[in-house]
C-alpha cells in the first residue's frame, strides 16, 4: 500500500541507500529514485546473503 511505500523510500534515504531527485515528465514534476553507491554495495551483500540461505536450504530439503 501507498501508506507503507514512502515511509520506507524516506528511511532508505536517510540511510543513504537511495537518492531522490524531481524530473519533469510531460510538463508534471515526478519525483525518481536511485541507488546510491552505498545503496548499491548493500544491495550485492543482501544477494549474496539470500544465495547462502537459498543454497542451505536446496541442501537441507535435498534439492538439486
Amino acid at each position: 500500500p501507498a501508506g507503507s511505500l514512502y515511509p520506507a523510500l524516506h528511511k532508505l534515504e536517510r540511510a543513504g541507500l537511495i537518492s531522490s531527485s524531481i524530473d519533469n515528465a510531460s510538463g508534471r514534476k515526478r519525483l525518481t529514485y536511485a541507488l546510491t553507491v552505498k545503496g548499491t554495495e548493500v544491495l550485492g551483500q543482501e544477494i549474496r546473503s539470500w544465495q547462502v540461505i537459498v543454497k542451505t536450504m536446496n541442501v537441507l530439503l535435498g534439492a538439486s
